[in-house]
């Protein structure tokens, strides 16, 4: 990643944090676990997990998008890329291997 895609990665990252601390329900802990930018700026996939669900359902999120595009806007981006939110499996693939292999070490 060069020096604007990083800056803007840790921009969005920064901001959708703050907002989805803003709409903390039922116990939902969000986490923004990866954030690709494309070359031109003008793609952002942004990877985002639940702390204590896998079973939520990444259309979630959308209820957020406006009140985030909101504050994008009040950050120092001259343009906002597309924004493409992807739901992160990769701590519950973790969490189910381990106990394949306590299973294993257990017999």
């Amino acid at each position: 990643m060069n020096r604007k895609t990083s800056k803007t990665a840790q921009i969005i990252q920064t901001t959708l944090a703050q907002t989805l601390s803003k709409f903390r329900k039922n116990n939902n802990i969000y986490t923004i676990t990866n954030i690709q930018i494309s070359p031109d700026l003008k793609n952002a996939d942004i990877w985002i997990s639940n702390i204590n669900s896998d079973s939520w359902n990444i259309d979630n999120m959308r209820q957020f998008i406006p009140e985030f595009i909101i504050a994008l806007k009040k950050t120092e981006l001259r343009n906002i890329p597309k924004l493409r939110f992807q739901k992160d499996l990769s701590g519950s693939h973790t969490e189910k291997i381990d106990d394949i292999f306590k299973q294993i070490h257990e017999s």
